[in-house]
């Protein structure tokens, strides 16, 4: 497992938030997983024909705004490659990898207590109870969002870093939302709804 030195945290950080802005503002996203070691980047619609069925998917945008719509893997131990969709399933809004455990300093003694946090290179946004987490293996899944404009309905898929394509994991449409528990390896689906005339909140567990 890799397990990141405390001063690395900070720098890492910086580099996740600079690298999710640049996602959101639809540049080129691109990283390798430290602890797997393979290459992750954002596949976006640059090379679509104007005529493909994806743009049924995606919502319109001005200028020259090119969605996200695949994830490419390349493992540079075996020298192999794969794209995590088999079609265009409309755009991606955002992804979770976690690459690495880091482990709390105490500042004064320097000791390591075995606890501390997951760091993730992209979807930080999407990740809670975060803080004081057991030490366990770094998660090997990837979790995708993707949009479809004509539905509104938001989907999100797991994948295993190393094998195999997307599975879809569940849909649903705003203003649920979810997002990962990373202390007890949950994904949680919070949903709105109305019981006996009074607003409640439902919440449904997916493994990660």
């Amino acid at each position: 497992m890799k397990i990141l030195p405390h001063l690395s945290l900070i720098a890492c950080m910086f580099a996740t938030s600079l690298a999710h802005a640049g996602m959101n503002s639809n540049s080129s996203s691109d990283y390798y997983d430290l602890e797997t070691g393979v290459y992750v980047q954002l596949v976006n619609t640059t090379t679509l024909d104007k005529s493909s069925d994806a743009e049924t998917y995606i919502a319109s945008k001005s200028g020259g705004y090119r969605p996200n719509i695949n994830v490419f893997i390349y493992n540079p131990k075996d020298n192999t490659s794969r794209h995590l969709f088999n079609n265009n399933y409309g755009e991606i809004r955002t992804y979770v990898l976690e690459t690495a455990f880091q482990e709390n300093v105490d500042a004064k003694n320097k000791t390591q207590d075995k606890k501390g946090r997951y760091v993730y290179m992209v979807g930080n946004e999407k990740v809670k109870n975060n803080v004081e987490v057991s030490q366990r293996p770094v998660n090997n899944n990837i979790l995708i969002e993707t949009y479809h404009s004509k539905t509104k309905t938001y989907t999100v898929w797991k994948a295993n870093k190393l094998v195999d394509e997307a599975k879809v994991l569940f849909s649903y449409q705003a203003p649920s939302q979810w997002h990962v528990d990373a202390k007890n390896q949950a994904i949680r689906l919070v949903t709105p709804l109305m019981q006996n005339q009074q607003p409640r909140l439902k919440v449904t567990n997916y493994a990660w």
